[in-house]
């Protein structure tokens, strides 16, 4: 992990089973990782128990808050595909004076459908137009307050992209394995 600080923030972005926990879980402690679906079944014993939710992410926000104060490196690992909810997290990493990268992953829609106990695709589908629709803010870092890291799930190695912005032009370069996202960038 050479390229991620120790001190730093990491929100992993993408639609639902996209395989960020799993990128998550192949690269970080298991104690960098803040992931909603743990804590909400900690608190209330059950991931499926949405009653609470609040109470989640105040406690993963607090968490967060008090990891960062101490030095260490934490992993956010859910959606985070609306700009408020990441925002919330680049504010805290500001306060703590640490580097924030985001990390989008996603992976195919056959992959998904073929999960064990995958939702139905209406599900996946508005999670991934959700995806779409955002994918332009979050691939320039939320307008540079984000460091992107892009990884496709099956390749180890980091693939850091070089994006430049002015007025109306963005290029964005060093996007191994990410063809796609690198057009829809673009376009």
């Amino acid at each position: 992990m050479n390229r991620i600080p120790l001190h730093s923030l990491v929100v992993v972005v993408g639609p639902q089973l996209g395989g960020k926990s799993t990128w998550c879980r192949s690269r970080f402690d298991r104690n960098e990782i803040l992931d909603p679906d743990d804590l909400r079944c900690e608190l209330t014993g059950s991931v499926d128990n949405h009653m609470f939710n609040h109470e989640v992410w105040n406690e993963i926000y607090n968490r967060t808050d008090m990891r960062l104060g101490l030095g260490q490196r934490v992993v956010i690992d859910s959606t985070n595909l609306k700009n408020r909810d990441r925002r919330l997290f680049v504010d805290l990493a500001a306060k703590h004076g640490v580097p924030v990268f985001y990390v989008p992953i996603n992976q195919s829609m056959d992959v998904k459908l073929a999960t064990p106990h995958a939702p139905p695709r209406e599900v996946l589908d508005k999670s991934e137009n959700i995806f779409m629709s955002c994918e332009r803010e979050i691939m320039s870092g939320d307008n540079g307050l984000a460091q992107v890291l892009l990884q496709d799930c099956e390749i180890t190695p980091f693939a850091q992209p070089n994006v430049i912005a002015h007025d109306r032009i963005l290029a964005v370069g060093d996007v191994h394995g990410n063809h796609d996202a690198m057009q829809r960038a673009l376009a």
